[in-house]
């Protein structure tokens, strides 16, 4: 006799576990991982060229001259690592981009081992300088080989040809961020609309919203809020930790101080409370470290606790950027 216990019996389609009833997965979390990989499927290369991970591509390639840039990267551990700089961005009161530890110019990688994720203005302030002893290079033999040349040939071209089993796996895997348009492209299919999603992403949001609603489909609204959770001080700390994280000689700025136990031990990437809490502005000393410009973070780390413990030395607080002009030379520090 058939057991009517197990009359809807199935397997999870995403963990494999075995539920009863009729929902499809076995909780939310595989729900939505569900949802992300049923959406994967209906993507192709074309959708793929309108994201923001392909454009980030295209144009670091483009302004190097070469593919050689992501030779041998794995473009889902980029993606993941793109995806960590759009929800830190999106998360900041202030832009953030992704830098590198050494520029393209001088042959540096796409790797995410190459890159870091600065405060807009410092990247810019860095320029195309190198980081010492963090960073991935690419091969003099492979930046100048033929394979990865854009002299005659179309960027998508070379790109597709080189890299389709891994655009293809990228596709796969749900983890890629979709255009906003998106979803509302797939609506319009539905409703009988035969354009492209290329031809949507192009248009201008009051034409595109136009045959939103012709075809009874809620229009897009500009994002209005804010979800500003991130400081500047918070970024730079989190890019201290990934260098350390990457295998980077700590630059010790501890000394045995007669003050208080909180300062006896400072090191890089770990910022004692007092610090953090301090009523002064911590980031000079944050972007000093980040930069590994060690005399300058010297200096400032001093500045900071003469003010800590003599209240009334605020002449530095009012004239910082006189006291960070200082001639390193005429002090003897370690480094």
């Amino acid at each position: 006799m058939k057991n009517t216990n197990d009359k809807h019996a199935h397997v999870c389609p995403v963990c494999g576990k075995v539920i009863t009833g009729r929902a499809k997965t076995c909780s939310q979390v595989c729900r939505n991982k569900l949802s992300k990989l049923n959406k994967a499927k209906t993507v192709d290369i074309s959708t793929f060229k309108c994201t923001g991970f392909y454009r980030f591509i295209r144009d670091n390639v483009k302004r190097a001259g070469t593919l050689a840039i992501i030779h041998d990267v794995d473009l889902l551990e980029l993606n993941s690592f793109y995806n960590t700089w759009r929800k830190m961005n999106y998360s900041c009161s202030e832009p953030l981009e992704i830098s590198h530890y050494i520029p393209a110019s001088k042959h540096g990688s796409l790797h995410p081992h190459n890159l870091g994720i600065w405060p807009k203005h410092l990247n810019q302030q860095f320029s195309d300088k190198t980081l010492s002893g963090l960073g991935v290079k690419v091969s003099d033999r492979t930046w100048n080989s033929s394979r990865y040349d854009l002299s005659d040939r179309k960027f998508d071209d070379v790109f597709t040809a080189l890299f389709k089993t891994q655009i293809k796996k990228l596709i796969r895997s749900g983890d890629l961020a979709l255009p906003v348009r998106y979803n509302k492209w797939l609506m319009l299919k539905k409703k009988g609309y035969k354009s492209a999603y290329s031809s949507c992403d192009r248009m201008k949001l009051e034409g595109f919203n136009e045959i939103l609603t012709k075809h009874g489909i809620a229009a897009l609204k500009p994002f209005t809020g804010s979800f500003h959770t991130l400081t500047i001080e918070q970024v730079l700390e989190h890019e201290i930790q990934r260098q350390i994280s990457l295998g980077h000689e700590p630059l010790e700025i501890h000394q045995l101080l007669d003050y208080e136990s909180e300062f006896v031990s400072t090191v890089y990437g770990e910022l004692p409370d007092a610090l953090r809490s301090y009523e002064g502005d911590t980031e000079e000393l944050l972007s000093a470290l980040v930069t590994h410009d060690i005399k300058k973070a010297y200096n400032i780390y001093w500045m900071i606790l003469e003010n800590k413990y003599d209240p009334e030395a605020v002449y530095w607080i009012q004239h910082r950027d006189e006291y960070l002009s200082i001639d390193y030379n005429q002090f003897d520090l370690p480094l």
